[in-house]
């Protein structure tokens, strides 16, 4: 996406953890996930700052549940929340994916299925505050990014006919 509009990408992660020096998993292990959330709310605003537009930027999972996170997403930019069925999930977390997401690697396989379900239930609330939502199954990147580009131009379209005054 970023590429195809020549915006930078910013992974909030990779983010957080250049700037802080360590690993979110190592973040996660010594301060605990309240220590995360913070860092991923002062980061957040910190990267609005320094670009206040022109970016395409990558959130985890628990990014759209802090307080207060919606207000500035909704002042910064238009939101997007790329569905997934919770069984594509899954079959993504491979035992590498799995070490670098902290509150998943503490679960055995036993309960993977079932805390991944959960926790999906838990957050589309907050997920479906997006701006748009993008039904992603069956789509390969490609499809994905093309569904996104089209409500960008739609958008882009549409406030050039406001401001044109028509």
């Amino acid at each position: 996406m970023a590429n195809t509009l020549d915006y930078k990408h910013i992974d909030l992660d990779k983010y957080i953890s250049k700037k802080e020096g360590k690993s979110i998993s190592k973040i996660f292990s010594k301060q605990g996930e309240e220590v995360f959330r913070q860092l991923e709310y002062k980061y957040l605003k910190e990267i609005f700052e320094k670009y206040n537009s022109g970016i395409v930027l990558s959130t985890g999972g628990g990014t759209p549940l802090i307080k207060g996170i919606w207000e500035i997403f909704n002042k910064n930019g238009t939101t997007f929340y790329l569905s997934v069925p919770p069984n594509k999930i899954i079959e993504r977390l491979n035992p590498e994916e799995i070490h670098k997401r902290p509150l998943l690697s503490q679960l055995g396989n036993d309960i993977l299925d079932a805390y991944v379900w959960e926790h999906l239930r838990e957050r589309l609330p907050f997920y479906h505050k997006a701006d748009y939502i993008i039904d992603t199954a069956g789509k390969n990147h490609y499809e994905i990014a093309a569904d996104i580009l089209a409500i960008i131009e739609k958008q882009k379209l549409t406030q050039q006919i406001k401001n044109s005054g028509l």
